[in-house]
């Protein structure tokens, strides 16, 4: 292929037989039009993200790879590939397709290269004149910020309809920007610090937005508690997209779900509910939650008048913007605790401390009072911190288990 303007390094062949040139050496596949983005997927689909997956050129291993940056998955050449995974490298004729049971036609791609590939370098790019980032409002900041803070960072498809609409590399460069300044401002936590900041993607315009705290607002008195509640988000979805929302807890035993409960009735279905709503909702959002018919407080709680609704909605309010760090140390419990508790009590029984007939009642009238904001937030960052230990013991156990095997095959070996 000669290097003429109307050089492509590769192209996605549609379903339907429609081309889609990538002429750059990264480019973004998604539902929202911008610059360096391949638009599919018809408006009102909910199966295709925002930003869906990115296809970019490896110099390193002189191919092209496909980065999943959806909480919904890609299937690239029959294989699930989810938010989170190394690249998967791309060949000719690699299929992509992108579940969905909303439209006519799959999302559904093969992925084609030249039969004289063109490498992607400095001299064969073209050059387009990017245009230059459109300045945000102070309203419009505001409106990211708060949502960065409710749902973290790459949940694009919850934008709200304030700047939903924007260019999704200003968006990503903007977020990025309050990522970067949070970070900055936490810098004698370096390992929060790092955490938060490894989870941004580049933006083309990143270096036009500014790494400031006066851009956001009280950085000084709230990045730490910015940085953790982002943190705490991103690991919520991270085990929300590797279980499921049913399996979330699965891998955590009773014992370390004891302790103080956010009430007396609480179960191990609530707690999986809260991680859910919050997931759903947004963090602290508990009039919402609470209201969700598919949750089970919508059936167990008493329904909120009309003046709880107003204030439970400034509690809210409140707890999702100036949240403090809350100390989590008196939901801990010690082994005697654990084990008195263990044997009277059966967490994964749903009807457990009531008659079944007493929780069909509920089912329709509700009777329980609904817990505190303040309350239901120090349950949740419990809960993450609990699934984060249980995935770190996992992570070890494994290693420890590869390590024996590696050790017994080496011996055999030897014998």
């Amino acid at each position: 292929m000669t290097n003429t303007t109307n050089t492509a390094f590769a192209k996605l062949l549609a379903y339907d037989g429609q081309d889609f040139f990538i002429r750059t050496a990264s480019v973004y596949i998604g539902r929202r039009p911008g610059d360096n983005v391949i638009t599919i997927g018809r408006p009102g689909c909910s199966s295709v993200a925002m930003r869906h997956f990115k296809i970019a050129y490896s110099k390193e291993k002189s191919c092209f790879e496909l980065v999943v940056l959806s909480s919904k998955p890609v299937v690239v050449d029959g294989n699930a590939i989810k938010k989170g995974r190394e690249p998967v490298a791309l060949s000719h004729k690699s299929t992509v397709i992108i579940p969905c049971y909303h439209c006519v036609d799959p999302h559904a791609f093969c992925f084609l290269t030249p039969t004289k590939p063109v490498i992607p370098t400095p001299t064969h790019r073209p050059a387009p004149a990017a245009p230059a980032i459109h300045k945000w409002n102070i309203n419009e900041k505001e409106q990211l910020k708060r949502f960065l803070l409710a749902y973290g960072y790459g949940r694009w498809e919850k934008l709200p309809k304030g700047i939903q609409d924007k260019d999704p590399a200003e968006i990503s460069a903007y977020a990025n920007s309050f990522i970067r300044s949070t970070a900055k401002a936490i810098s004698d936590e370096p390992e929060l610090s790092q955490s938060i900041v490894s989870l941004l993607e580049d933006s083309p315009y990143d270096k036009s937005v500014a790494i400031a705290s006066n851009e956001w607002g009280k950085m000084d008195q709230r990045a730490s508690v910015w940085g953790r509640r982002i943190r705490l988000l991103s690991r919520l979805t991270v085990f929300i997209d590797k279980y499921g929302e049913e399996q979330l807890l699965d891998n955590i035993s009773d014992a370390m779900l004891l302790g103080q409960t956010p009430a007396p009735w609480w179960k191990r279905r609530h707690d999986k509910d809260l991680i859910v709503g919050t997931h759903r909702h947004g963090y602290a959002n508990y009039s919402a939650i609470r209201l969700d018919p598919s949750l089970s407080f919508y059936h167990e709680c008493k329904p909120p008048s009309e003046e709880e609704r107003k204030a439970k909605k400034k509690d809210d309010e409140e707890e999702a913007v100036d949240d403090d760090e809350m100390d989590t140390s008196v939901l801990m419990v010690d082994e005697s605790d654990v084990r008195s508790r263990s044997d009277s009590m059966n967490l994964d029984d749903p009807h457990d401390g009531y008659s079944r007939r007493q929780t069909e009642a509920q089912a329709q009238t509700g009777t329980e009072s609904f817990p505190s904001s303040d309350t239901l937030t120090r349950r949740l960052k419990k809960l993450v911190e609990c699934m984060v230990k249980s995935a770190k013991s996992s992570s070890k156990k494994s290693s420890k288990s590869k390590e024996s095997s590696s050790r017994k095959s080496s011996d055999g070996s030897r014998k």
